[in-house]
């Protein structure tokens, strides 16, 4: 049988609802492999990808902070 992915066969023979429904049900968790990359592909993109979500939230916490409290910032100050 045709295999698309490991764990993931095509089905015979259904029509356009069916196929649908199969993919929406069998279809497997995306993964580097399937792409013909390293398993730790992922965990390296998932790594950076955390990286830059936090660094941008310490800016963003950052930026808050220096104001202080009952502090208002003019529009020329932003």
């Amino acid at each position: 049988k045709l295999s698309l992915a490991p764990g993931f066969i095509v089905p015979s023979n259904l029509d356009y609802q069916g196929y649908h429904a199969y993919i929406d049900e069998m279809l497997p968790h995306e993964s580097p492999v399937h792409y013909g990359l390293h398993p730790n592909a992922e965990i390296d993109f998932l790594t950076v990808t955390s990286d830059s979500l936090f660094h941008t939230l310490l800016e963003l916490q950052s930026r808050d902070s220096n104001m202080g409290e009952g502090a208002s910032q003019t529009t020329e100050e932003k």
